[in-house]
């Protein structure tokens, strides 16, 4: 997800043993990581047969696309999901009716426009990572704008409930000796398991920065000298928000976290104004 749009994106925790997806292909077997709230067999029936066609889909379209281009889809979907593009066509996007008769599509697209407007729970609420990623970006008219709208805000919940939880076990337990490098280490490996649009807006030098940190962190040979403590000084509550929220600046070549400064808080994201979810 753009992360412009991401960080502006409203926020809900999710279950505390929530994981993100372990899949880095478009084309995992729909079927076996199913997970969704609806209990109507015919409904999950329906909506698996929807993520298959999709993962195909997308295999043969965005599934070999550059990483600029995957970021540029990126950009352009999230602008039609909850941009402006999205508010300008709202009264549209809300009457929008799948052409079906299945009682199953009808519904859940009713569920998403519900949702949409504030009066609803998101009929994708825990879904994995990388079937949201699926229904975000399918073009093909099999899923409402309000459901790919609805996928996309799962996805920035659960997000950010990784990102918090994260960031609080770090700053509990910060004085733990190699908290810091475990701290890289998990962001290196969530982001390494996440689906191919979302690994694709991170910035470039994203990887080889948090490998080259954690090496750092490791090779303190002397838990009390000098440049171990300025290294673990140097991972500030509001580093470690840019960090997560993949700020370029950041992972330059020649950055070093000691030339990007101090601060004492790690604000929330800010929360979009026509959120369905504002408290």
């Amino acid at each position: 997800m753009n992360p412009t749009v991401s960080s502006t994106l409203s926020n809900k925790a999710l279950p505390s043993d929530y994981t993100p997806a372990a899949s880095t292909s478009i084309t995992q077997p729909i079927e076996t990581a199913l997970k969704t709230n609806m209990h109507d067999r015919a409904t999950v029936t329906t909506l698996a047969s929807q993520l298959s066609d999709a993962a195909l889909r997308a295999q043969t379209t965005y599934g070999n696309y550059t990483k600029q281009q995957l970021k540029d889809m990126d950009i352009n979907t999230s602008d039609l999901l909850a941009g402006n593009d999205y508010n300008s066509k709202k009264i549209k996007h809300d009457a929008e009716i799948p052409n079906t008769q299945d009682p199953a599509l009808l519904e859940r697209a009713k569920q998403a426009t519900l949702y949409a407007n504030g009066l609803g729970k998101n009929p994708f609420s825990g879904m994995p990572r990388d079937q949201l990623e699926l229904i975000i970006y399918d073009d093909s008219g099999s899923f409402t704008i309000n459901e790919r709208r609805a996928a996309l805000y799962e996805e920035s919940d659960q997000d950010y409930a990784w990102r918090r939880r994260v960031v609080d076990d770090y700053f509990e337990n910060r004085n733990s000796p190699g908290k810091a490098a475990e701290f890289y280490q998990t962001v290196l490996d969530y982001h390494r398991a996440l689906p191919l649009v979302a690994r694709s807006a991170a910035p470039e030098g994203y990887e080889a920065k948090l490998e080259e940190w954690i090496e750092l962190e490791l090779n303190v040979t002397n838990p009390t000298s000098d440049n171990s403590k300025k290294n673990h000084k140097n991972l500030t509550p509001e580093i470690a928000q840019r960090i997560l929220e993949q700020d370029s600046s950041l992972f330059k070549t020649a950055q070093s976290l000691g030339q990007i400064g101090d601060a004492h808080t790690l604000n929330h994201p800010a929360q979009r104004p026509d959120s369905p979810r504002a408290p």
